[in-house]
């Protein structure tokens, strides 16, 4: 982002989108999404700038689209220059150099930002920041560029050391719920008496002696205050279905209880222990090496497949490039035996003209 109010720009420039702008639903071309990476290819006179980026079409291939934003947009901060970025917005990207500026980046963000390039990755470390006073006032300035680097790592280094992973509130998802309180039946219902009418109560009017006898006792006696009866309510259909789904509740409420204590505190997780940092780069990394893997099946089965038509081709032909060769071979082989055949002959010649020579000189010299 640029730090003046200014923003000078200049076609071939790097940009960034800062801004969604959501154009192909009014049907105003395709749409500027926060995070874009783009270069200018025009400015026109009303200081309106066209910036094109690529992005992936159907079956993989690129395409190229562009877009105009005006100074008002541009104004607004939806565009700035893209020469640097975050760590955490690089991650996911694979580009030829890197440059990271190293001061800040922990242990855990220092390992993305140095993998992002395939041939170079370069990293600045101020030592004027990264290294205590007490050190600096110890040691002075540097005297050599060795001195300065070595001083510079071990600084670094130092820094690095004190990162901790990122952890969690707590090593449980949640606090287990209170045990679950049984209804209790208040209600209960009134036995029924079987049998005639006169079995189960007096006439009316008629007392008992027993009972007139125990009316003339407590007349005598102090009296006794009486608890009040508390009238029995009738189990309506309503109460009757809470009840129930109640008791369905219980079985439910007590398997889920089981449920919670038997997840595993989330230091014996898989990735329990991950940082959020490792977690975030962990599937942009898988993504990466199997784009590589993609391409490398991808070459390998157009070798395959040139072998192969290679092979039927021959196969039509009748004879294989080994035959061929194992032909020449032979031709070569059969030409050679001639050869040393022959030389053989003229050896035997030699000899003979030589015995020959040797005979005649004899002759002459007796």
């Amino acid at each position: 982002m640029s730090a003046s109010p200014q923003l000078t720009l200049a076609v071939g420039d790097a940009v960034r989108v800062r801004a969604n702008d959501y154009r192909a639903r009014r049907g105003q071309g395709p749409d500027l999404l926060n995070g874009y990476r783009a270069v200018v290819t025009a400015i026109d006179d009303e200081r309106r700038v066209q910036i094109s980026w690529r992005l992936k079409g159907r079956g993989g291939k690129p395409r190229e689209e562009s877009a105009w934003l005006s100074p008002d947009q541009i104004a607004s901060g939806a565009l700035s220059l893209g020469y640097a970025m975050t760590i955490a917005a690089s991650q996911g990207m694979t580009v030829d150099t890197s440059l990271m500026y190293g001061h800040g980046a922990n242990a855990f963000a220092t390992y993305p930002g140095i993998t992002r390039a395939r041939s170079e990755n370069h990293l600045w470390l101020p030592l004027a920041v990264l290294e205590d006073e007490t050190t600096q006032a110890r040691l002075g300035a540097a005297r050599s560029e060795k001195e300065l680097l070595q001083r510079a790592i071990l600084a670094f280094a130092h820094y690095l050391g004190q990162s901790r992973p990122d952890g969690m509130i707590s090593d449980r998802l949640r606090e287990p719920p209170a045990p679950a309180v049984l209804p209790v039946q208040a209600i209960q219902e009134r036995p029924v008496a079987h049998g005639p009418p006169a079995e189960r109560a007096p006439a009316a009017g008629a007392v008992l002696p027993h009972v007139e006898q125990e009316e003339r006792e407590q007349a005598h006696r102090a009296p006794v205050p009486r608890e009040q009866p508390v009238p029995e309510r009738a189990l309506d259909d309503e109460t009757v279905l809470e009840l129930s789904e109640d008791r369905q509740r219980q079985p439910a409420e007590l398997q889920r209880q089981r449920a919670m204590r038997a997840i595993p505190s989330w230091t014996d997780r898989p990735f329990g222990t991950t940082s959020d940092a490792d977690l975030c780069w962990k599937p942009g990394d898988a993504l990466q090496r199997a784009k590589i893997c993609d391409q490398g099946a991808l070459h390998d089965g157009e070798k395959a497949r040139a072998l192969a038509e290679r092979l039927t081709q021959e196969k039509a032909q009748g004879q294989t490039k080994g035959q061929r060769r194992a032909a020449d071979a032979i031709v070569l082989l059969d030409h050679a035996d001639n050869n040393l055949r022959t030389a053989r002959e003229e050896l035997g010649k030699a000899a003979l003209a030589h015995a020959a020579v040797s005979e005649a000189r004899a002759r002459i010299e007796s």
